[in-house]
Order: structure tokens, then C-alpha cells, then sequence
């Protein structure tokens, strides 16, 4: 189809030069060809996708032969000698304005109603993966995604704030602890549990015991020790131990039901369910735990920051 006087414009719409079916997917206005410095040229609009000889483009100039794929539409450029050339068409400037060489353009078959169309499946970028960089270090192989300009800040930080943590946990583990509680450091809270209450689920479940002391704070039991029904039976006295530091707590004591209360030791109706020696034995337990993450935290801390440390070496090495 011989063309001249300006621009050509292929798409959807039925104003441009080349219309075509909208089932085609093509938008309304698709791309364009027209002659740019002495030769042919063709443009794709923002957001269409164009294929020329399989590679997609954006511009590109064109030559004879040049298979030119829009959605569903297949075609084929032609340069045609002056002699064929057929009537003029105006055409109205749309992207560069320049008169127009003879086109020629074979479109693709008619088909029949009953016939579906082929769709002609183009070949599509493909998306290459973020490259991982390993860096050499004195302290081994450090991989990461390429292209993270602060990530030996990030480690820095990170090592840093594990060694803050580490320090609060070994310094209440070694420094904070006062031994083995005695009687004289016990609160005992004599009344009746008038039954129990379970909060939350699993690792965060905690049981709140009901008493007729009228105490400002939520009584906990510790993880420990379960609630025995027997404990509620009518005309029963319970002897509830709590630890004097944290009974007398005036900051604690304002939270009120907001802030807790845990058991030490209890006593019912003259049996006793969880003694002294049982809660000095469960922290100094709890008290090894801390000894050992407080260090590994602390450790862990400092070899993230040599790690960031030696991976910001590097790069600056490489960079030389």
C-alpha cells in the first residue's frame, strides 16, 4: 500500500493512517513510521510494544524485508522503486514532520468467521537475576545481591545493636543477680483463690490467679506451677509468697491490673505446692540462660561488624 505526505501511524484508532481491528491488541495509536534523515524510521508510542525482527524497540530505522510485529498484527516492509509508486495520501504529522517515500505493506491474510486467530507469540525479554558478589575476606566468603551500595553499614548496625543487647543481658546475669532469695526477702499474703483466668496462646500463655486479697496488681503463677482446683474449695486459706522487691515496687504498684505480680511460693489449706528452694532453683535456671545468650549475643555482634568491616575493605578495594 503505496503512501506519502507525512507520517504513517498504525493502531486502533479509525482516524489513524492504518487502521486495524481492536481485537488485534494494538492501542489506539501504536507506533509510526516516517523518513528521518534519509531513510525510514519507525517509532513506538509510550507503553506500546514493538518487535522488528524479533528484537523489541522503541526507534529503530528500517530496511527492506524488516518484520515488524505489533500484538496479533505481522508486518512486512518494502522498499518500493520510484516507478510503483501509487496515488498520494495526505496524512497528518503525528510524531516527525517529513514527507513520506513509497511504502509498501503486505497485510496479514483475511480470515473467515469461523476461523480463530493465530496469536503470534513474540519473543520477550528475559529478566536477568540480580548478580551475587562474593568478597574474600580474612574471616571467609561474604555473598551478597549486587548493587547494595550501604549494606556494610547495614551489618555494622546490626553487630552494634547486638552487642547492645548481649551487654544489658550478661550485665543482669552477672551483676544484677542478688543470689538465692531467704524468708525475711518474702511478702506472705494470706486469703482464698477463687479461681484462674488463661491469657494468650502457646509460648505467650500466662495464667492469672483470682484471690479475695484485693492487691492493685495482676497475680501471675509462674510457668511452673498449674492451677490445682483444690485450691478453690470452700474454706480453703492460701499462704501466697511474693518477692518483697517487687511487691513493694511504688511504679509497678501505679500500673495497677496493667502491671504484674508473680508468685514465689504457695501454700493451701497447710500443703505446700511450690516452696523456696523451688523458686531460687527456677532463676538461678533462668539466670544460666542469660549467662549464655548474654556473651553469644555479644559475639555475634562483633563478628557482623568485622564481617561489614572487611566487606567495606574490599569494595573499596575494588574500587581502586
Amino acid at each position: 500500500m503505496p503512501l506519502s505526505g507525512g507520517e504513517t501511524c498504525v493502531g486502533s484508532d479509525p482516524s489513524v493512517q492504518i487502521p486495524v481491528r481492536a481485537e488485534m491488541g494494538l492501542m489506539p495509536r501504536h507506533f509510526v513510521i516516517a523518513e528521518l534523515d534519509g531513510g525510514w524510521h519507525l517509532g513506538a508510542y509510550d507503553g506500546a510494544a514493538v518487535w522488528v525482527n524479533g528484537q523489541p524497540v522503541r526507534v529503530t530505522a528500517l530496511h527492506d524485508g524488516d518484520r515488524i510485529v505489533a500484538g496479533q498484527l505481522e508486518l512486512i516492509y518494502r522498499d518500493v522503486p520510484e516507478a510503483t509508486r501509487g496515488p498520494v495520501m495526505q496524512a497528518q504529522p503525528i510524531l516527525m514532520p517529513n514527507s513520506f517515500q513509497p511504502l509498501q505493506i503486505d497485510p496479514p491474510p483475511m480470515m473467515e468467521e469461523h476461523e480463530q486467530p493465530s496469536v503470534v507469540r513474540t519473543p520477550m525479554p528475559e529478566r536477568v537475576p540480580s548478580p551475587r558478589v562474593i568478597y574474600r575476606t580474612e574471616l571467609g566468603d561474604v555473598t551478597s545481591l549486587a548493587g547494595g551500595k550501604r549494606d556494610h553499614l547495614l551489618m555494622i548496625l546490626i553487630g552494634l545493636v547486638l552487642i547492645g543487647i548481649g551487654g544489658l543481658i550478661t550485665k543482669l546475669a552477672f551483676f544484677d543477680v542478688s543470689g538465692p532469695l531467704k524468708p525475711a526477702d518474702l511478702v506472705i499474703k494470706e486469703g482464698r483463690i477463687t479461681g484462674v483466668s488463661v491469657r494468650g496462646r502457646k509460648a505467650n500463655r500466662t495464667t492469672e490467679l483470682h484471690t479475695d486479697l484485693g492487691l492493685p496488681r495482676t497475680i501471675e503463677l509462674p510457668d511452673d506451677l498449674r492451677y490445682n482446683p483444690m485450691w478453690s474449695r470452700p474454706g480453703s486459706v492460701a499462704k501466697i509468697g511474693f518477692v518483697k522487691e517487687h511487691f513493694d515496687n511504688k511504679k509497678l504498684n501505679m500500673l495497677g491490673t496493667q502491671g504484674t505480680l508473680r508468685v514465689a511460693t504457695l501454700e493451701v489449706d497447710g500443703a505446700s505446692f511450690r516452696s523456696l528452694a523451688k523458686h531460687n532453683a527456677a532463676e538461678e535456671s533462668q539466670n544460666q540462660l542469660f549467662a549464655l545468650a548474654g556473651p553469644g549475643m555479644v559475639l555475634g555482634g562483633l563478628f557482623v561488624m568485622m564481617l561489614g568491616w572487611e566487606k567495606w575493605k574490599s569494595r573499596r578495594a575494588a574500587r581502586r
